[in-house]
């Protein structure tokens, strides 16, 4: 996908959002079940923050410290209660072990978190406000992810500058891939109604790449 349209599941749901604040090449934002947050920030968004924000992304040191490093550790378990791993949920264990445990993935249960000790939070939420191009969201209401949570995504939607559209989708995660193609297929046929010429032709592009 080229820079000028961001498509994002889960966490890069969110990261596409903050890239299109910080970055004026993209022309239009699809997020599918996005990650905002488990609750709001107690911070506001100002253009104080979204300064901090993009310089600690472009210029920042992200390499954390032994005290903001967990890991490394499992990505997911079978039971995170005697064998803790990143990811709690039995959605994520599944499909890890899943698609993960196929022949020729590459994919290793093992992983570090790193959580730097930077100026700012690294908060999409708080980036929405400065999203001027077209935005959809593909929203999964009854999500089970604990970042995902419904009501903070419903705050950023209601703080993104630009045109935007909220689609609520059938699934409980963004394990539940079924819905993924259903869902990629929704969105793409949605924004062909965009009134927006730039919305118009990427929507053709989104058909031909995702669908």
């Amino acid at each position: 996908m080229c820079i000028r349209d961001r498509w994002g599941d889960s966490y890069t749901g969110g990261q596409v959002v903050a890239v299109a604040a910080c970055d004026p090449r993209p022309r239009a934002v699809v997020a599918q079940c996005p990650v905002f947050g488990a609750a709001l920030p107690a911070q506001a968004p100002d253009a104080d923050f979204l300064k901090a924000f993009k310089h600690t992304l472009l210029e920042g040191d992200v390499t954390g410290t032994p005290e903001t490093t967990t890991g490394p550790l499992p990505v997911v378990s079978f039971d995170p209660s005697s064998v803790p791993s990143l990811l709690a949920p039995i959605q994520a264990f599944r499909w890890f072990i899943d698609y993960g445990g196929r022949p020729g993935s590459g994919w290793t249960n093992r992983v570090s978190r790193v959580i730097p000790p930077t100026p700012v939070l690294f908060a999409p939420i708080l980036c929405a406000p400065f999203v001027k191009v077209p935005v959809l969201l593909m929203v999964a209401p009854a999500d089970e992810m604990v970042h995902a949570n419904v009501e903070v995504t419903r705050h950023a939607y209601g703080l993104l500058a630009g045109p935007k559209r909220w689609v609520d989708v059938d699934a409980v995660s963004y394990t539940h891939l079924s819905f993924s193609v259903r869902a990629r297929k929704g969105g793409c046929r949605r924004l062909l109604f965009w009134s927006q010429p730039s919305s118009v032709a990427l929507a053709g592009h989104f058909r031909q790449r995702a669908c």
